[in-house]
């Protein structure tokens, strides 16, 4: 079976002007044996100051009409949460409209910061605000369980390493403890997200947070590329498959309808 991505982006979301088809035409092509979509779902973003959130009646109605053409494919629908605490009942609200196969879970704002923009680390103070987004995950994954995968630990972690490669992710070491150990307890995934290692370029980095995680106990491992555009549908994936197999990893994890499947490597 060849693997499919577990979390792209189409025109349906906000940034990205990929059609959705495109996607699905190159992993048939390629063997893949399903197909997913997973376009965000972000409420009240400070940068924008509105919700960036995607229409999700239309992306699965989209998806059933595809379906149609593509018999030897099986087309899921995902979701990219933001989460945000002072959301709660319009996260769980939107988790309830559609059958959703797989959820992520990210961590891309709170009221105060957008942690995709430099900019509010400078403000804010770069360690503070790291610190500041790794509770908000610490306290997403002790309190909030609807979700399958946590994605891009790192996300807020690379938005200032790009900027001051000085501060490495071992300094917020005992957070990313607490993190892995809610994820193991609760049965959750971690994505190794190739956009975010790409555009940190360090190996090293990566291997510092599985092999954390393995000696935790952690076992659930999705890869993923955050694609944007077909170009980076499967992005690095033969890369980092050895990177994850060498860290201790037999296999990675996969999900329809919520139900986690293992893919071996």
């Amino acid at each position: 079976m060849t693997l499919h991505d577990q979390h792209i982006h189409s025109s349906f979301s906000h940034d990205s002007q990929e059609d959705l088809k495109n996607y699905l035409e190159y992993a048939y092509k390629l063997g893949c044996k399903y197909f997913i979509t997973t376009e965000h779902y972000d409420l009240n973003v400070i940068s924008y100051n509105q919700d960036l959130t995607a229409d999700f009646k239309q992306v699965a109605l989209t998806l059933t009409s595809l379906q149609k053409n593509y018999p030897l494919i099986k087309i899921l629908l995902g979701i990219e949460l933001g989460y945000r605490k002072d959301q709660l009942n319009k996260l769980e609200k939107i988790l309830q409209s559609e059958h959703f196969d797989l959820i992520n879970l990210s961590i891309h704002d709170c009221p105060t910061a957008d942690f995709y923009y430099y900019q509010f680390f400078a403000q804010q103070g770069e360690i503070k605000l790291l610190n500041e987004y790794f509770d908000i995950m610490i306290e997403a994954t002790t309190n909030f369980n609807n979700y399958n995968v946590l994605s891009h630990l790192d996300y807020a972690f690379k938005t200032v390493y790009l900027v001051n490669p000085t501060i490495k992710i071992s300094l917020f070491e005992d957070k990313i403890k607490q993190i892995f150990k809610n994820l193991i307890t609760n049965q959750k995934a971690f994505e190794v997200n190739t956009k975010v290692q790409e555009a940190i370029k360090d190996d090293n980095h990566i291997k510092y947070l599985l092999n954390l995680y393995y000696k935790l106990g952690g076992r659930k491992v999705t890869l993923s590329s955050d694609a944007h555009s077909l170009s980076r549908y499967l992005s690095s994936f033969d890369h980092y498959k050895k990177i994850i197999k060498q860290c201790g990893f037999n296999y990675l994890v996969y999900y329809v309808s919520q139900k986690e499947y293992q893919y071996f490597i």
